[in-house]
């Protein structure tokens, strides 16, 4: 399998008369809707009924997924900080207390569309437990 990683967002430099233009200003830009950007993390349910019932959800590639699952974050008000550490997640009728943490070492994410070539979706670096 090839694997291509994703450009980086580095700013390129042009030497000439364009007063440090960049070609991206020339570029036009899209009608309709904002993308929807990826944002990863792993999610580690209880083995219950729910991660299994989640599983099938996903591997089945169910399309009300996003109205099913329901994930909040707000602030640790032990710690009195502003960091979103603690929240809750919510899959059909399950509820559960979750605690967002960052895992030791940063796992590359990809897909790929035709069994051949890897695409680098994402750098995962935190996982929410419930």
């Amino acid at each position: 399998m090839k694997m291509i990683k994703k450009p980086s967002k580095s700013k390129s430099s042009h030497s000439g008369s364009g007063g440090g233009s960049s070609s991206r200003s020339n570029e036009k830009q899209p009608d309709g809707p904002p993308v929807e950007l990826e944002n990863q993390f792993i999610l580690r349910l209880p083995d219950t009924e729910a991660a299994t019932a989640l599983r099938k959800a996903i591997e089945s590639g169910a399309s009300n997924l996003k109205e099913r699952l329901f994930i909040q974050l707000e602030p640790d008000k032990a710690s009195n900080n502003q960091y979103l550490r603690k929240g809750r997640v919510q899959f059909d009728g399950w509820n559960f207390t979750s605690r967002l943490m960052d895992i030791p070492t940063i796992i590359e994410s990809h897909k790929t569309i035709d069994n051949q070539t890897l695409y680098k979706t994402a750098d995962i670096c935190q996982i929410m437990v419930c």
